[in-house]
Order: structure tokens, then C-alpha cells, then sequence
């Protein structure tokens, strides 16, 4: 009991010194991990939140491998080199955008949307699947000397396949509607590389290929001069492998026939997804040029158009009126002058609504602007009224050929049509109507020609003589069917002499 407490030893003390070291450090570090956690959380959700704000890429594809394969190597058929050209782009295009694949051992690394900040980063799988496809046609030209190469050359095409496959599906989250559509038909343009190397799947890689030209032929249509020769170029290129891919399946026993290989939107479902996407192109090309055209040419005269929905609806009719010379069908032209005849319309419904809007406008600045707006009102309508003068005369020509198809009493073929026009019940009188109607509007657009002071009052008079000619001969063949012989005779006198 009365002993002296027994000191710790030194090295007791400094055992329990170095376990409470290690408990704090221990405590440290989870504290530590904790933090770093918490904090990467949170630049994920930043991230996040920024992927979803970023800006949509875009760029032209077809142009920039244009390019960059005339450029290095492919003018002059050194796929070699234009192979070497695509691994230190992408090499620049790495360290550029700091996606480098680990520093001493290779870590994959998987580019994906919220990665897609710039068109630089889209640009990482286009020239990896350009440096396969230029290692493939490299391989190309050897295996007629060692063809082991085929395997390697297959491999090669298959990843480059691949690459657009990647670059198409990115492109659609990431990019506009011209530049994913790019990207699609140079996926299946890749596609049908392989297929139509592997000499199996003829059909696929026909498929493949018509889809690839659809596009393009769609893009040909929008742009500036240099993309739409660049589109109509790759056409051309397409051609001798559709033929050839034709060529073999008819060498086969395919089912494919020409006159069906042209519509493929009767064939495939895909083919509706594809057009819409076309449609929105278009839309989206029109947009852009409605933003830059500040004022439209009419009969020598500039006139200025500040509405951006008329510029818009002046832009739809214009690429419609080129298809009605490409048209023969009648049903066809009809609905086009109808779709015409829309866009017309709703450019006059926009200028009116800009008319009543500065209406109320006062000094010399408004009637500035109520001059234009009249100015714009009378071309847009004199335009409707030249392009209705062409469709009824459409109408007339073709309700006159099937009054003589009715006419014709002897033809076996002319009997289920004689039928047919029966039942729709076609007389003299509905081109006797026609042509009251073209006589109507040539009045109209005569008037508004001498309005504005423009050019052909004398076609229009011309017209006019020939449409009474054509109204009394009717009404002559009118008469002469219900039995009054004298007034049919005196009514094709006048149609004589309107026609003189």
C-alpha cells in the first residue's frame, strides 16, 4: 500500500505517441476523402448544369474532308500519307483539348455528349474514322499481291464504320439538322464500304448507298455555290457503286428492280424519319437566308421587305415554282400550285397585318413605310395572279383533252374513260366556266401590270383573244348539242374572228 506509482517507460511513451499519430492521421485522411467527394459531387452537378446550356456545333463535313483529302495526299492517291496526316491531328486535337488516354499505360477514354463543347471535339472521331478508311485503301492496293491483307483491310473498314457510327450519334445530340445530317449519310456511306467490300449483303449496301445519295441530292439544293457543287460532286461519286451493287443482285436473281430503286420511301419505313429530317434541313436553310435578304426583285424594281415572315413564305414559293417544270403529272402540279398558292397567300396576310399596324403611324417616315407595304401588297398579288393564270390554264388544257378523250367513240381504250367522264359529268359548259375564270384573272393581272408599270399588258391582251376564241367555240358546241343549229353557227363566226 505504501508503495511508490510504477513510472510508463520511455518506450511506452513513445508507442502510445506513435498509435495516436496514426488514429489522427487516419482521421485526416477520411476527413480529407470526405471533402474531395463532396466536392466532386458538386462539379459533376456543375458540369451538368453547363452540358445542358452549351451551344449547338456546327460545321460543314463534307467540306472540311474535301479539304483536308486535297490537301494531304489524296489528289495524288498517297493514302499513306494522308493516313499519317489524320494520326497528328489527332494528336493536336488530344493535347488541345486535354482528352489525353493516361501518361505511362493507355487508359480508354470514351468521348461522350456532355463532353461535346466545341466542333473541335466532334472532329476526334471523324479523323479517327478517316485514318481507318485511309489505312483500308492503303491496304487496298496490296492484297492483289498478298491477299492476307484482306482481313486486315475488313478490320480496318469495320472500325472506321464504327467511328461514323459514333460521330453520327454524337452529331445528333450535339450538332445542328445540316451538320447530323452530314454526319448520317457519311455513317452510311461507311457502312455500305463494308458491306460492299464484303461482297455478301448487296441489298444492304444498295440500301446504304441510295440513302447516302438522298441526302446529298436534298443538300444540293441549300447552301452556298461551293457546298452545293461539293454535294452534287459526291452524287456523281456514288453512282458506279450503285450501279455495281445493282449489277449484282440482278447477277443474283434479286427482286430489285430499277424504276423501284428510285423511291425508296415506298420500300422503307426509315426512309419517312429520313425525310422529315430533310424537311427540317430545308426549313432551317430558308430561315437563315429570310435573315439575310433584306428586299426581293420584282419586274426591275428593288422593293424592300422588313418582315422576316413574308421573306419566308417568298423563300418557300420560290423552291416550290422550280418543280413544277420538273412535274408532268397533273395531280402532281395541282398540288403544287397549291402549296404555291399558300405561300402566297400568307405573305399577303403578313404585309395587311404590317399595313394596319403602321397605319396609324404620322410623319414622313410612316408614309415611307405605307409605300413599301403597298408597293410589296401589289407584286405578291400580281405574282398570285400569274401563277393562277398558269394553273387554270393547266385546268383547261386538261379538262379539254379529256372532252376529247369523251369524244372518241371507237378506241377500245376510250370506253372505261368515256365511263369515267360520265360519271364525273364534263360538258362544254364546265370549259366554257374555265374560261370565264381566265378571263377574269388575265383582267385582274392586266390591270395590275399597267399599276405598276411593268412589262406584258400585250402577252396578256394576246391571251385574252385566244381565251374568247376558245369560250365561243364551246359555247358553239353547247348550242349544237341541245339542237340550235343558228346560234352554234353564229358563235363559231365570233370564235373565227377573236382568233384572227
Amino acid at each position: 500500500a505504501g508503495r511508490l506509482p510504477v513510472l510508463p517507460r520511455k518506450s511506452d511513451i513513445s508507442l502510445l505517441a506513435r498509435l495516436s499519430h496514426q488514429e489522427t492521421g487516419v482521421r485526416v485522411r477520411a476527413c480529407v476523402h470526405s471533402y474531395r467527394n463532396t466536392k466532386m459531387a458538386g462539379a459533376a452537378m456543375d458540369v451538368d448544369d453547363q452540358s445542358a446550356q452549351l451551344p449547338m456545333c456546327s460545321f460543314n463535313l463534307l467540306q472540311h474532308i474535301k479539304s483536308a483529302q486535297a490537301q494531304h495526299g489524296l489528289r495524288h492517291g498517297d493514302y499513306c500519307r494522308y493516313r499519317q496526316y489524320c494520326a497528328r491531328r489527332l494528336r493536336r486535337l488530344y493535347q488541345g483539348l486535354k482528352f489525353l488516354h493516361g501518361r505511362k499505360k493507355f487508359e480508354s477514354k470514351v468521348l461522350e455528349a456532355e463532353m461535346v463543347k466545341e466542333e473541335r471535339h466532334l472532329f476526334i472521331p471523324l479523323m479517327s474514322a478517316e485514318r481507318a478508311w485511309s489505312y483500308a485503301m492503303e491496304l487496298k492496293k496490296e492484297v492483289a499481291t498478298d491477299p492476307r491483307k484482306r482481313m486486315h483491310l475488313l478490320k480496318r473498314l469495320r472500325k472506321a464504320a464504327r467511328w461514323a457510327a459514333e460521330l453520327a450519334s454524337l452529331c445528333a445530340l450535339r450538332a445542328d439538322s445540316r451538320t447530323a445530317l452530314e454526319a448520317e449519310a457519311y455513317s452510311s456511306w461507311m457502312g455500305a464500304n463494308v458491306l460492299f467490300e464484303q461482297e455478301k449483303d448487296w441489298e444492304g449496301a444498295l440500301n446504304k448507298f441510295l440513302r447516302t445519295r438522298t441526302v446529298y441530292d436534298q443538300l444540293s439544293q441549300v447552301g452556298d455555290l461551293e457546298q452545293q457543287a461539293m454535294c452534287r460532286e459526291r452524287v456523281e461519286e456514288l453512282e458506279p457503286s450503285i450501279r455495281y451493287c445493282q449489277y449484282n443482285l440482278n447477277k443474283s436473281g434479286g427482286k430489285t428492280n430499277m424504276s423501284d430503286l428510285k423511291d425508296l420511301k415506298s420500300q422503307s419505313p426509315a426512309q419517312d424519319l429520313l425525310q422529315s429530317k430533310l424537311e427540317a434541313v430545308l426549313v432551317e436553310e430558308r430561315k437563315r437566308q429570310a435573315e439575310s435578304m433584306s428586299a426581293i426583285t420584282w419586274q426591275g424594281r428593288t422593293l424592300p421587305v422588313r418582315n422576316n415572315a413574308t421573306r419566308l413564305c417568298f423563300l418557300n414559293a420560290n423552291d416550290l415554282l422550280p418543280q413544277l417544270d420538273q412535274v408532268e403529272e397533273y395531280q402532281q402540279k395541282d398540288k403544287l400550285y397549291d402549296k404555291v398558292f399558300i405561300c402566297f397567300e400568307d405573305a399577303r396576310k403578313h404585309i395587311r397585318e404590317d399595313i394596319s399596324r403602321v397605319a396609324s403611324s404620322r410623319g414622313a417616315e410612316g408614309d415611307i413605310l405605307r409605300e413599301e407595304l403597298r408597293a410589296v401588297d401589289a407584286a405578291f398579288t400580281t405574282m398570285l395572279v400569274q401563277q393562277t393564270v398558269k394553273r387554270n390554264n393547266l385546268l383547261f388544257t386538261h379538262h379539254q383533252a379529256q372532252l376529247h378523250v369523251r369524244d372518241e367513240e371507237k378506241e377500245k381504250e376510250s370506253g372505261g374513260q368515256e365511263k369515267e367522264k360520265k360519271q364525273r359529268g364534263l360538258k362544254a359548259e364546265d370549259l366554257v366556266r374555265l374560261c370565264d375564270n381566265l378571263l377574269a384573272n388575265l383582267g385582274g393581272l392586266a390591270d395590275s401590270i399597267l399599276t405598276t408599270g411593268g412589262d406584258g399588258a400585250t402577252e396578256c391582251k394576246a391571251q385574252e383573244a385566244i381565251l374568247k376564241s376558245w369560250r365561243a367555240f364551246y359555247l358553239a358546241q353547247m348550242y349544237f348539242d341541245r339542237g340550235s343549229q343558228v346560234e352554234a353557227y353564229l358563235l363559231l363566226g365570233a370564235a373565227a374572228a377573236h382568233a384572227e
